[in-house]
């Protein structure tokens, strides 16, 4: 159901629910995403199941789950961390307004003060 600004300002709305479906916000788990790294590790400082960060061949940050460690490579699970899961919000409505300019061109809120980029 689609509720219009102008109801929205004449209604009083104290509480929103908010639904998240893992495919259409951040996917489900994908094997694709699981690589075996080749390397050695501490074990002494590095655990299964620690997240490590890490950087692909870009230099892009990316975080990494291990899954496995073996003598001679480390299996890691690079996955986000809520993959696969539905995510529930529920939270208080305390203004609604028409977004600026800026905002629609930009296709974000920037809230008081602005919003740098």
């Amino acid at each position: 159901m689609t509720t219009s600004l102008q109801s929205l300002r004449t209604k009083s709305i104290s509480q929103a629910k908010l639904k998240l479906s893992q495919h259409r916000e951040l996917g489900t788990n994908s094997p694709m995403n699981v690589f075996e790294v080749e390397g050695k590790v501490d074990t002494e400082v590095v655990k299964v199941g620690a997240m490590l960060p890490m950087q692909d061949q870009n230099g892009n940050p990316m975080h990494g789950v291990i899954l496995e460690m073996k003598e001679t490579a480390v299996k890691m699970d690079f996955n986000h961390v809520l993959a696969g899961k539905d995510l529930h919000f529920t939270g208080k409505i305390l203004d609604v307004r028409e977004a600026s300019a800026e905002e629609l061109e930009h296709g974000h809120v920037h809230g008081p003060g602005g919003h740098e980029h």
